[in-house]
């Protein structure tokens, strides 16, 4: 999507509110919305049930104080509610057909952001040279002193219904691996997807989870439906937690 297309555009307002348990306020989201286009330009189901859990007092836990990394992000509005949400640095990525609809809702919601910093990357999937980009964005590194490397200061990675392409499933493995090798040990990625039963959508998930585990250096764990947003949460979206073995 080149800037042209930027006219093209509808506005979706996304209300954000804590529950009693949770430290943050309520505010608005105007996110910008293609009327045609690639998936990438529209707020899915799963993106919303994932902003809404960060506004619970579990889910908030994540984000609040942390850096935070957004992948495959279309809108930036999961990358943009985190910030909402208390985080103090996020980086909001994608292709770059993506990239001037992800800046024009980081300028039209820089009112209710403006306690964190929030910016629009390029990264493609698997790309080393991206995903090195995207983390030294927050400009926030730790060194070991016994070694030459550094590690990037990211304690959250949020996918919001990436799970979709065939030709994107391992490119996306392979950059949550690459990212657990660069970042911060106690990282956490949370992953929504919705389960479809169209095409090969239930293939595509198989080959991800089978791709996860056979990792034996992460894991993954489920959110239970009781622990996400009372009213935004449904039995055919799914959010996990994946992290590095202890």
């Amino acid at each position: 999507m080149g800037s042209e297309d930027i006219s093209k555009t509808f506005v979706r307002e996304i209300e954000l509110c804590a529950g009693q348990d949770a430290d943050t306020k309520c505010t608005t989201l105007h996110i910008h919305q293609m009327s045609v286009g690639d998936v990438g330009c529209v707020v899915w189901d799963a993106a919303l049930v994932l902003l809404k859990y960060l506004f619970t007092r579990k889910g908030n836990k994540y984000v609040k104080g942390n850096n935070v990394l957004e992948l495959g992000a279309g809108t930036g509005v999961v990358g943009l509610a985190a910030a909402c949400a208390g985080a103090s640095d996020v980086i909001v990525t994608d292709l770059p057909q993506f990239t001037s609809l992800i800046t024009l809702n980081i300028k039209e919601n820089c009112n209710v952001t403006k306690d964190c910093r929030v910016q629009g990357n390029v990264l493609c999937w698997g790309n080393e040279n991206d995903i090195k980009n995207a983390c030294q964005a927050s400009m926030k590194t730790t060194s070991d002193p016994n070694t030459s490397h550094q590690t990037f200061n990211i304690k959250c990675v949020l996918i919001a219904d990436c799970i979709y392409y065939e030709d994107g499933v391992h490119s996306l493995y392979e950059t949550i691996t690459f990212l657990f090798k660069l970042c911060d040990p106690l990282m956490r990625i949370l992953c929504s997807f919705e389960h479809r039963n169209t095409g090969n959508k239930e293939f595509l998930l198989k080959t991800f989870f089978k791709l996860l585990h056979s990792n034996n250096e992460i894991t993954y764990e489920n959110i239970p439906h009781s622990d996400m947003d009372e009213v935004f949460h449904s039995d055919d979206i799914h959010i996990i937690v994946i992290k590095r073995k202890s």
